[in-house]
């Protein structure tokens, strides 16, 4: 089984707003689509391409596919680092349920680790297919002299007319400008349309391109709470899912989330009273993953390696820290992985933590991507 067709490519455009990920990964002749297929396909060597596998990493669902993709680069971050990975095996007899990888050193069982996806907070794929319709509609549309910028400020279930938002964009670029060019003040277009609430402006371009979108936001600002989606994930994936671990198990997680922060890791794994770089385990308002008012949880779970947003666009650059659980009934040893890495000493006898970091290489460096490589023009 292969990951990728053989077939001649000729795709060279960008991708479109609805585009299927792996579609685009495939078919493109871009270098730096070809690249990356290129070292994914070197990785399978190593890589069971089990069948569920290979339907997964083929899917159209974009969440399906960066699940697989995920998999496969953590494996060969592990393969790099000089372990042996093994898929699937039992980890214990209490339980039917397998981790993704045993991870293994010179015979010996170092670990084993399961891997997943946090999403978007508030993130819905239905709504979020329809936006991208509307996107690319709206990309469609020439617009030679003004950027077009658009805000989902109320969103549906039920689809737009494609032909009444042409005709509603079309009367904007028509207006345009013409009173407002030399003035500070901003004017806005509003598309009301069976539940949907679309805001448009434009802005004078100052370079000749056939593209029409300049910006596209989600609306008005709200609250972002990353804590949900992350801690959702941590939920699926804990340790009693598995049964009795005699090892350590770490939890790999490839978050989605571009406002994901060091408070927000904090909280979800220690509670709201966390905070920035320090916790009490004197009890917490919130429940955290490894703590909840003063009684620790989820000690099966030693650790959880967060990856921020990887993606096949950003290997060179992709950051990624283990976040060490105080807590855990069999600890991950700090010399085992190199990779940025967060730990908790007891900062004082009031119950107190300190957090401490030891420094290490990114992703791209241990899975030595060439760091040029989506500088690469299309040939």
């Amino acid at each position: 089984m292969e990951l990728f067709d053989n077939f001649v490519r000729t795709y060279n455009k960008r991708a479109n707003h609805d585009h299927s990920s792996y579609a685009f990964l495939n078919e493109s002749i871009w270098p730096a689509a070809a690249y990356v297929r290129r070292i994914v396909s070197d990785w399978s060597n190593e890589f069971p391409l089990e069948k569920d596998f290979v339907r997964r990493f083929k899917s159209d669902n974009h969440q399906e596919h960066l699940a697989a993709f995920f998999e496969i680069t953590i494996h060969q971050w592990l393969r790099k680092q000089f372990f042996d990975v093994e898929l699937h095996e039992i980890a214990s007899t209490t339980s039917r349920r397998r981790p993704d990888f045993c991870i293994s050193k010179n015979g010996n069982k170092e670990f084993y680790a399961e891997c997943t996806l946090s999403a978007i907070p508030d993130y819905e794929p239905g709504i979020e297919r329809l936006k991208n319709q509307i996107t690319d509609v709206l990309e469609g549309i020439p617009c030679p002299k003004y950027w077009l910028s658009v805000s989902f400020e109320k969103c549906n279930t039920i689809s737009l007319p494609k032909k009444k938002v042409i005709s509603f964009v079309q009367g904007v670029i028509d207006e345009g400008l013409d009173h407002h060019e030399n003035s500070w003040e901003r004017k806005y277009w509003t598309m009301n349309e069976r539940g949907w609430s679309l805001r448009f402006s434009l802005f004078p371009k100052s370079i000749i391109t056939e593209r029409t979108l300049g910006s596209v936001s989600g609306g008005p600002a709200g609250i972002i709470y990353s804590e949900k989606p992350l801690r959702a994930s941590l939920d699926r994936k804990r340790g009693r899912n598995y049964g009795d671990f005699n090892s350590p198990y770490i939890i790999c997680i490839n978050s989605a989330d571009f406002y994901l922060d060091n408070l927000s890791i904090m909280q979800t794994l220690f509670g709201s009273r966390a905070g920035e770089i320090e916790f009490s385990n004197q009890g917490s308002e919130k429940e955290g993953f490894f703590l909840h008012d003063s009684r620790q949880q989820n000690t099966s779970v030693s650790g959880v390696l967060i990856v921020k947003d990887l993606v096949p666009w950003n290997l060179h650059v992709v950051q990624a820290s283990l976040w060490h659980n105080p807590f855990a009934t069999f600890p991950i040893d700090k010399r085992l992985l190199n990779v940025r890495q967060v730990f908790f000493e007891p900062l004082n006898e009031e119950g107190k933590f300190y957090q401490k970091v030891i420094e290490g290489k990114g992703l791209g460096d241990i899975l030595e991507i060439d760091p040029g490589y989506m500088k690469k023009d299309v040939e």
